[in-house]
């Protein structure tokens, strides 16, 4: 239900109930439409005994009109009513600390992990978090990257959290477009991020891959299941929760997952593509459930929760002998072997749901590493003899 826009809302019907949408687990914003044409944004949060109240938090208006709230106002009052902060706060300048408590809420709200925002409140100083996001410099944000480096930070978890800090930002950005306008700010304390990429490290060999499939159908079939299928596809763990039953593509000689692409980046659409998996994998995948049930569940039928995955797999990680290794290093082994395979870098970019820029900037090494047999044969050796045979005579 799309109640964003002036344009969307005009074209739904007058309804005291109201028209919703999720904002979180259990918070929802929705939109009285009153035949007066003076309308009303509602607030409706779970109450944990199967109730869900409803209460008034203004009148719609448009951006720029004190009287009243557009969408994205609207939107942050009821996510911070919806944290169970005071009425007051939902009003007034947005501070830095607030602006990550929104985008926790709404990294939950799209199914993604709120560790993203949480690491960046927890290494930053409480200086920084009480200020206004639209008062911030682009020397205040560089003070704290230098903090950060001073204090041990490692450069390839710098460049993670300082990415987390930037969509947050930009979050804070895009919800209050008329009161932040510094965008500039962190766009230039962060401006080298794309320079420090540095290379991948923790890459499985192909039997230590087979040990974690194997350490994981041991503690769990169906956890099982969700690591082969990871180090097969070498997409995110996103990517596999997303799936359904119906996005299995079963064929006796060529079976595919008709994979969704990351939300990975800014306003980003999401697409399907098909991915190719074995015939013995996708014979295991086949279900007799709902063609709309989550494809990778619990033996119980209940869905995966990030967590609990990260959890399993640092149990069997530890079991095979490479306790710091992160189930993401499945991704990274899958763009290494099949680069070192000879597979064209945009041919493996599309299969990793990947650009080819970040692949040319993660993964130059193995592209550069592995290119020599390919240029070699098409290489023209001028102090060769001369083939025999027949010469074609070149018209003039």
């Amino acid at each position: 239900m799309n109640i964003q826009t002036t344009t969307a809302r005009s074209k739904l019907k007058a309804r005291r109930a109201g028209y919703f949408e999720t904002l979180a687990p259990g918070v929802s914003l929705g939109v009285r439409i009153n035949g007066n044409g003076i309308h009303t944004w509602l607030l409706r949060i779970a109450d944990g005994a199967g109730g869900a109240p409803i209460k008034s938090i203004g009148t719609v208006g448009e951006p720029g009109d004190p009287a009243a709230l557009d969408y994205w106002r609207a939107r942050e009052r009821a996510l911070k009513l919806g944290r169970g902060e005071p009425e007051d706060s939902a009003s007034g300048p947005l501070t830095v600390r607030q602006a990550f408590k929104n985008y926790e809420a709404d990294l939950i709200a799209r199914g993604a992990g709120p560790g993203n925002a949480r690491h960046v409140l927890y290494h930053m100083p409480d200086s920084l978090q009480n200020r206004v996001v639209a008062t911030l410099t682009a020397t205040d944000l560089k003070n704290w990257v230098a903090l950060l480096r001073n204090a041990g930070m490692k450069s390839a978890t710098l460049k993670r959290h300082l990415k987390s800090a930037k969509a947050g930002f930009n979050l804070a950005a895009k919800d209050n477009p008329e009161a932040i306008t510094n965008d500039y700010a962190w766009n230039r304390a962060f401006a080298n991020l794309d320079d420090e990429y540095s290379a991948v490290k923790n890459l499985l060999e192909p039997e230590q891959i087979q040990a974690l499939i194997d350490a994981a159908y041991a503690l769990d079939y169906n956890f099982g299941l969700y690591v082969q299928t990871l180090a097969v596809t070498g997409v995110r763990r996103s990517q596999l929760l997303a799936l359904t039953v119906g996005d299995l593509v079963y064929d006796s000689k060529t079976p595919a997952l008709n994979m969704p692409s990351s939300k990975k980046g800014r306003n980003r659409k999401v697409d399907h593509g098909p991915s190719s998996i074995p015939v013995a994998l996708a014979q295991k995948l086949r279900s007799n459930r709902a063609d709309h049930a989550p494809l990778f569940v619990q033996a119980n039928g209940e869905a995966w929760t990030p967590n609990m995955l990260a959890h399993r797999f640092k149990v069997i990680a530890a079991q095979v002998g490479v306790p710091d290794v992160r189930s993401y290093a499945l991704r990274h082994s899958y763009i290494t072997t099949t680069l070192q395979k000879g597979v064209p870098t945009a041919m493996v970019g599309a299969a990793a749901d990947t650009s080819e820029r970040m692949m040319k900037k993660t993964y130059a090494k193995y592209i550069r590493d592995n290119a020599d047999p390919i240029m070699r044969a098409a290489l023209v050796d001028y102090d060769a003899p001369p083939a025999t045979g027949k010469v074609v005579k070149l018209r003039n």
